[in-house]
C-alpha cells in the first residue's frame, strides 16, 4: 500500500512539473530572445524558385556556401532537388521578404554522400550560390 501511495504522488508531481513546463513554453525555441535587424546575418531562408514559398533554413559559412540539412535538398519521395529549385534569401529576420532582402540562386548542391532519407543519418548539405 505504501509503495501505491509514493508512486501516485511521484506520478502526480511528473504531471503537475510537465504542465508547468509546457505552459511556460512560448513557440519552439527554449530560452530564446527575438532577434533585431542585422542580429544574424549568416541566416539565410530556403525559398522554391516556383513561388518564393519558405521550405528550410541554413547558415551562411561563406559568401558562396550555406550550411543546410540534406533533407532540405531533397523531394519527399527521396530523390534529390535540382539546384535551379533552390533561392537562397538573407537580410531577414521574419519570413516575409521586405527591401533588404537578398535573393541568390543555388548554382550546386552537394549532400553528404552517406546521407540517407530513410532515418535521416548524415543530414548535412552545402547548397553552393551564385554571387
Amino acid at each position: 500500500m505504501g509503495a501505491q501511495i509514493n508512486l501516485f504522488f511521484i506520478l502526480t508531481f511528473l504531471v503537475i512539473q510537465i504542465k508547468m513546463y509546457s505552459e511556460n513554453l512560448e513557440g519552439r525555441i527554449v530560452g530564446g530572445k527575438p532577434a533585431g535587424n542585422g542580429d544574424v546575418p549568416y541566416t539565410v531562408s530556403l525559398r522554391r524558385s516556383w513561388n518564393n514559398e519558405h521550405f528550410c533554413g541554413g547558415s551562411l559559412i561563406t559568401n558562396k556556401h550555406v550550411l543546410t540539412a540534406a533533407h532540405c535538398v531533397y523531394y519527399s519521395w527521396g530523390g534529390p532537388l535540382p539546384a535551379f529549385t533552390i533561392y537562397v534569401v538573407a537580410g531577414q529576420i521574419k519570413l516575409e521578404t521586405n527591401g533588404s532582402s537578398i535573393y541568390r540562386e543555388a548554382s550546386n548542391i552537394i549532400a553528404h554522400p552517406q546521407y540517407n532519407t530513410k532515418n535521416l543519418i548524415n543530414d548535412v548539405a552545402i547548397i553552393e550560390i551564385h554571387f
